[in-house]
Formats: C-alpha cells, structure tokens, sequence
C-alpha cells in the first residue's frame, strides 16, 4: 500500500476499534434497531454534505449500482444489527475478535470470483491458525444453546456478510467513487433498517442521556462517515483480504478499552483465541521469502580468460 493507502488503513482501524464500545454504551438506554438506524441515517447526512461538497461523478455506471445495493443490505443493516444484538449477550472484547475472522472468510469467499485472491499455504496456515483461535473463543460458552453461543454464532454470520460483500464491491463496484460508494450504500441501509422497524411494529426511541448521544454521534458521524469512505476506497484499490486485515486489529483496540473502559473480564479463553487469531494475520501477511533469480544461460564461469 502507499503512504496513503497506510494512514487510511490505520485511521479506520483506530475509528473502528471503538465501534463495540459506543455499542455499549448505547444499549444501556436503547434498543439494537433504534442504535442501528440512527448510525446509518446520521452517516447518510454527513456523506449527502460530503457529495453536494465534492460532486463526485455517479451516473452511467450500469449494474456496478448493484455493489451499494448489496453494501447497504449485507454490509451495513443486517451484519450491523447481528453485532448489536449479538452485545446484548456478549462483551465487546469476544465480539471484536469473533468479527476478526472476516479476512479469513473473505479469502474463502474470493476464490472462485477473483484470480488474485488464491488460497497458498501460507494463507491457508493463517486461516487454520484463526480458526482455532475461534474454536477456543468459542468454547467458554459450548453449553448446549446458550443466549450468549447463539450470539456468538450471528457474529460469526455478521463477519461472514463483510466476507461476501467486500468481494462483491470489488468485483462489481470498482467504477463508483468510495464516496458515492458509501453515501449510496448508507441511504439503503436507512431504508431497509427503517422498513424492518415498521415491520415489526418497533416505536423509534430517542435518547435522552447524553452518553447515549456521544456514542450515536461516534457511530454515524465519523465511524459510518468519514471511516467508511476510505474503507470502501481500499476495498476497491488494495483488494478485499488485505483490507479486511482492519478486522485484526482492530481487536487490539477494543479488548483495551472493554477492559480498561467498561470493566470487561479478561479470561484465560478471551487470552488465547484473541492471540491465536491475531497470529493468523502475521502468518497471512507475511511475505513469501523471494527466491534468486536464476542466471542467464553461460553466465556461469565466464570471464575474460
């Protein structure tokens, strides 16, 4: 990535990292459907300024349109509302390093689509490495249908959704500026996350603590604004498995402040599966060693005698 490419990297990563945290703080007075559609509506604002600002082309692109549709749909509402809900019954430190599998998923996903996202063993050690960090995670709650396993699992299906959508921005939404990208796929989320509310007979709640604003705020403003363009902007121009490394460190982030923040507890299962899944990433990143270049025929032993 360039120099570029690396500070947009790190500012989703750090923004990111304290998604699980507002979503705590949050859900101490509201509900995942009231949280969901006000980060998805108040990021849709930020973004309509940002396009009546910037005027970024985003006619004549045919079916690339049908990369925000699916962005909106199973990038951002339904993976969004499985994370929130799923906090309910679950820390944000488990939830961060559950959502940390998306870059293994998003390799799995990728192959039959795009030429180069090929399985090697190299990556393929990595995603075993991260499955087993999963399994162990996992393993504190196997207690035959907990609320807090089934929590886990719709987690588990949130980083899924990340997995198949990322290869479907890339594959069809390269011609969409990230801004457009973006601002489209938040005004789908708002609708469909609205239509669900309706649906389900679910009254809109407005807050009335000013922690509850603040995280709000955070969700929509910077998280599903200023973050989620240069997300979908190395989506498209770095690829989708190197850019969903951000699942991986962004744990780093949230297990400190759940910890430090919210008093999370800090168990030996937490310890290992978050350690075995961070490992995956430098297992998966690491550069194939390069081998010399063979020397042209008669090189060898020529010289001037």
């Amino acid at each position: 990535m360039t120099p570029k490419q690396w500070l947009s990297f790190w500012f989703v990563t750090l923004t990111w990292g304290t998604t699980f945290l507002w979503h705590k703080v949050a859900l101490r007075e509201l509900d995942p459907l009231t949280i969901l559609l006000f980060r998805m509506v108040l990021g849709a604002l930020v973004l309509a300024v940002v396009v009546a600002a910037v005027r970024p082309r985003w006619r004549g692109l045919g079916w690339a349109w049908l990369s925000p549709i699916a962005l909106g749909l199973g990038n951002l509402a339904l993976p969004h509302f499985l994370i929130v809900w799923g906090q309910q019954h679950v820390d944000s430190t488990v939830t961060s390093i559950l959502i940390a599998t998306t870059p293994l998923l998003t390799l799995l996903v990728a192959q039959p689509f795009l030429a180069d996202e090929r399985i090697t063993l190299r990556r393929l050690a990595g995603m075993s490495t991260g499955f087993a960090g999963v399994v162990v995670l996992l393993s504190r709650n196997l207690d035959g249908g907990s609320e807090a396993l089934l929590a886990q699992l719709g987690l588990i299906g949130a980083a899924l959704c990340f997995a198949i959508t990322s290869v479907v921005a890339r594959r069809w939404g390269a011609g969409i500026d990230p801004i457009v990208q973006a601002f489209a796929a938040l005004v789908v989320a708002s609708g469909a996350v609205g239509i669900a509310m309706a649906v389900a007979g679910q009254p809109l709640l407005w807050p009335r603590l000013g922690l509850s604003w603040a995280a709000l705020l955070a969700l929509g403003l910077v998280i599903n604004g200023a973050a989620l363009v240069q997300f979908y902007s190395l989506l498209i121009h770095v690829g989708p498995t190197q850019t969903q490394m951000i699942s991986y460190v962004v744990p780093l982030f949230a297990v400190a402040l759940g910890v430090a923040v919210l008093g999370e507890e800090l168990h030996w299962q937490l310890a290992v599966g978050g350690l075995l899944i961070l490992a995956a990433v430098a297992v998966f990143n690491r550069a194939p060693a390069r081998r010399p270049s063979p020397k042209p025929a008669g090189a060898e032993g020529s010289g001037s005698g």
